[in-house]
Order: C-alpha cells, then sequence, then structure tokens
C-alpha cells in the first residue's frame, strides 16, 4: 500500500485528491491546519514513513486580484520556504522519497507572448515571465524544486493549474468568479473569450 502525505489535504483540490487516493487503497496522511509547512518541526513530524509527497498547499492572497493590502512575505514563506524546509528534513533523515508532486500555476507564464496583438499558443516550455508575486513565488518554488530534485535524484513534478473548478469549491475562491462571468458575458450579447 503506497503510503502518502498531501499538504493543504482539506483544500478544494487536496479534499479531492486524498479521497481519490483513498479509494485507491492508498495510506494517505494529511498535512493541513494545525500544521504549517513553514515550520520544519511540522515536516519532520508529517514525513516519516513516507513514499510520496502531493505539495498542494500554498498562499494566494486578495491583494493578488483586488489590490488589498500586500503580503508579500507569505508568499515567500508558504510557496517557496516550504519546498526548502521539505528537501531539508528528507535529506537530513535520508528518507526515501519515491516521487513530490508541487501544485505550480499557469501564471508563471504571465500574459504570455504576442505577436501583431494576437496571443501565441503557450507552450510548457516558455520561459517564466510572471506579472505578480503570486506568478512569481510559483516560478521560484519550481526552480528550488527542480534543482533539488536534481541534486538528490528524487523524481518531481510541478503541476501548473489553471481555472480548476468543481464540487466543494467555495464560492470566494477566485476561479469560482469565471462561471458567473461567463454569464454576465452571455447576458449582455458579449463574445466570451477567456
Amino acid at each position: 500500500m503506497p503510503k502518502a502525505l498531501v499538504t493543504g489535504g482539506h483544500g478544494f483540490i487536496g479534499s479531492h485528491l486524498v479521497e481519490k487516493l483513498q479509494q485507491e487503497k492508498w495510506d494517505v496522511s494529511i498535512m493541513d491546519f494545525p500544521f504549517d509547512v513553514t515550520r520544519k518541526e511540522h515536516w519532520d513530524l508529517k514525513l516519516k514513513n513516507i513514499e510520496y509527497i502531493f505539495h498542494l498547499a500554498g498562499h494566494l492572497d486578495n491583494y493578488y486580484h483586488t489590490g488589498a493590502e500586500a503580503d508579500f512575505s507569505q508568499y515567500v514563506d508558504i510557496n517557496i520556504k516550504s519546498i526548502a524546509l521539505l528537501f531539508e528534513v528528507i535529506i537530513e533523515q535520508q528518507l526515501p522519497i519515491k516521487k513530490i508532486i508541487v501544485a505550480s500555476s499557469q501564471s508563471i507564464y504571465g500574459e504570455g507572448q504576442y505577436e501583431n496583438d494576437e496571443p501565441l499558443q503557450e507552450k510548457e516550455n516558455d520561459p517564466p515571465v510572471p506579472i505578480s508575486m503570486y506568478g512569481a513565488s510559483k516560478a521560484a518554488m519550481e526552480d528550488i524544486l527542480f534543482t533539488l530534485g536534481k541534486i538528490y535524484q528524487i523524481p518531481v513534478v510541478a503541476l501548473r493549474y489553471s481555472i480548476v473548478l468543481g464540487a466543494r469549491q467555495k464560492f470566494k475562491d477566485i476561479d469560482s468568479r469565471i462561471i458567473p462571468s461567463f454569464i454576465e458575458m452571455a447576458q449582455c450579447g458579449e463574445i466570451i473569450t477567456h
């Protein structure tokens, strides 16, 4: 029976992943509140006897979308520092981790590339050009993940999610606004372009 740790396991994506892994007969441990991915001692506690890590915990605040009070250091602590702490514990305890999968974001691409005011198709190997602290933190997270994964020969994957929708999503989640936006555009006779 594979043994997995899911950070953010009570969140929207994490809860679905935990449910699916349990259906597939995985032994799943969750690292979510009151555990904190920015505290090394919490990683020490949660990584014992783990083979696979799904690191979905992340930070996205209201500033990203609304111009509220900035909290940029939280992006560094949660989205970047947590990866460094994860690897520190793995290396110090010489844990036999089989794979690490992290939640990244399409935000690392920024606005994408254009030619004659027309957007070019995005490709996975396009260089990151983030235009927000969120995107920059996810790009930095990936750099650290891929570097340490290569150095310590641990297979790693970064999933660049884009507008994930589904059951158990909270209305306050910014992605949940996409459907009402489409409805408003249709009611106004606008062409839905996003």
